[in-house]
């Protein structure tokens, strides 16, 4: 199985580590603990029932990979 790690849980991130979790071992590597969607964001500030919804807990984004919480220095 191919080995995938990817830098940065911003929307590209999640969006690759969740496409990719089923055929390969991914490792997401993020300084946050949690995404924060600035697009749902804008609806949350006029409809109170979404201001929980635009934070997402990268603990929960992927089903085999996993998350490390750090900042990537070097590639090898």
């Amino acid at each position: 199985m191919a080995r995938v790690t990817i830098v940065g849980g911003g929307y590209g991130g999640i969006t690759a580590a969740k496409a990719l979790d089923d055929v390969a071992e991914v490792t997401l590597v993020e300084q946050k603990d949690t995404f924060v969607n600035h697009a749902a964001a804008l609806r949350a500030t006029v409809n109170r029932e979404w201001a929980e919804r635009i934070f997402l807990p990268y603990d929960n984004l992927l089903t085999r990979g996993r998350v490390v919480h750090g900042t990537a220095l070097g590639v090898r």
